[in-house]
């Protein structure tokens, strides 16, 4: 497949092979054609694949630079997905005659209000900030032709659904619209049937990890020998650059802290860093001039850095949802890459159930990095309870028919994951 079967304009294609970019990938190759036609188009596809060009292309072909208004939007869940979205969208932008304005959290509202004066065609931002504009009327959003959603699914679980039924409402009701999403949820759907007409489903690969070029390892270790187990894999794998997931803020400043103490090349990305630090921080990280990212799961979507060989789960993922959005920042666009979790004794049975919702099997590794043969506690069968007689309640209904001791059931506890941070 070529880009030109794709039936975009001649100034789009010959700007590709400028950025490096010869052949669409599979969901381009899907959704482009699809949106052209100004089909609405749902896309499930993990991250790496290649959905934003999937929609910046078929959005600089439907827009025109004659209009002097705002004719698509692209909203993302965080300023450093949105700020990557128009960096792509700029170059390809230009020989059209169009113009990309981002529209960001954290940066001075009244610098943006004189950037939407220029009339932009193409507006790319986080939801809050797009809606401080709407509100206070420096943004009018009627002329919005073509209407992308990245990453939904973070952006729902981040709490942003108001926000998004909100700014739907604003945009042109016949309209192009496009929602990406690593996962597909139950809430995803919920939202499309609202804000989307009849959209066809692309399913790319469907987060089938066992197909990329990733190797899941697991590294066990107690609890208080985690942070010099970090140490100790990193000297021994030598990654190129590496992303070290935590839990929370707290974690993450006192990983980065140690890790820098030890002498590492590190600097830390979370939520309650100025915009200016954030992205002064990308850019070192993306320059190289940083070896290790220790980040909070604000920066486990969307975000594409060319060289990412590693990405280690210092704090175990919550969910599979969680897990595939943080070792999608390695293996992209075919690379290979090596994504390694550390866990603790306490952690087995949730690193089993991890495996067996993404349907994969960790390799199992030392601290040595060397390789271990893995082996797996069995099950215990299932215990067998009888009807006590007439008559009997409480403990003693309970008791087994062959022995005195009292079984109770087990209970499993409820894990509540923390509340994820808004990014406005």
């Amino acid at each position: 497949m070529e880009f030109s079967k794709l039936g975009l304009k001649e100034e789009i294609l010959r700007a590709l092979p400028g950025m490096g970019i010869k052949a669409p990938m599979p969901v381009q190759a899907a959704a482009i054609p699809l949106l052209l036609k100004n089909k609405d188009v749902l896309a499930e596809a993990r991250t790496g694949t290649g959905k934003t060009l999937a929609f910046l292309l078929p959005a600089l072909q439907l827009v025109s630079s004659n209009r002097n208004y705002p004719q698509a939007l692209v909203v993302t869940p965080t300023r450093e997905l949105a700020a990557q979205v128009a960096q792509v969208a700029k170059p390809l932008a230009s020989p059209l005659s169009l113009r990309v304005v981002s529209i960001l959290g954290g940066q001075d509202f009244y610098a943006q209000k004189n950037k939407l004066e220029n009339s932009p065609q193409i507006l790319i931002g986080t939801p809050g900030r797009l809606l401080d504009h709407a509100r206070e009327g420096s943004l009018q959003l009627g002329g919005i032709k073509f209407f992308v959603l990245d990453e939904v699914d973070e952006m729902l679980q981040r709490g942003f659904l108001d926000e998004i039924i909100e700014l739907s409402a604003l945009v042109a009701d016949k309209r192009t619209t496009m929602v990406c999403s690593a996962t597909l949820p139950q809430a995803v759907i919920d939202l499309a049937k609202k804000i989307m007409t009849a959209p066809k489903v692309l399913n790319i690969d469907k987060d089938k990890l066992d197909a990329v070029n990733i190797e899941h390892c697991s590294v066990k270790v107690s609890a208080d020998k985690r942070p010099w187990a970090l140490s100790e894999l990193l000297r021994r794998t030598n990654p190129f650059l590496a992303i070290v997931f935590c839990r929370s803020r707290e974690s993450a400043s006192q990983v980065n802290d140690e890790l820098g103490a030890a002498g590492f090349s590190c600097d830390l990305l979370q939520g309650e860093m100025s915009q200016t630090k954030r992205l002064r921080v990308m850019r070192d990280f993306r320059k190289a001039r940083v070896q290790i990212l220790v980040a909070t799961d604000l920066a486990a979507r969307g975000l594409d850095v060319e060289g990412v060989s590693h990405v280690i789960n210092y704090g175990l993922p919550l969910d599979r949802q969680q897990y595939i959005h943080r070792v999608g920042r390695t293996g992209r666009a075919g690379a290979a890459g090596v994504a390694i979790t550390i866990y603790t004794p306490e952690e087995q049975r949730k690193l089993a159930a991890l495996e067996e919702k993404l349907g994969i099997s960790f390799a199992a590794y030392n601290v040595a990095w060397e390789k271990l043969a893995r082996t797996r506690t069995k099950k215990a069968p299932a215990r067998k309870y009888v009807q006590a007689p007439s008559g009997k309640t409480g403990a003693s209904a309970h008791k087994k028919d062959t022995g005195n001791k009292t079984v109770k059931q087990a209970r499993t506890p409820t894990v509540k994951p923390s509340k994820p941070s808004r990014d406005r």
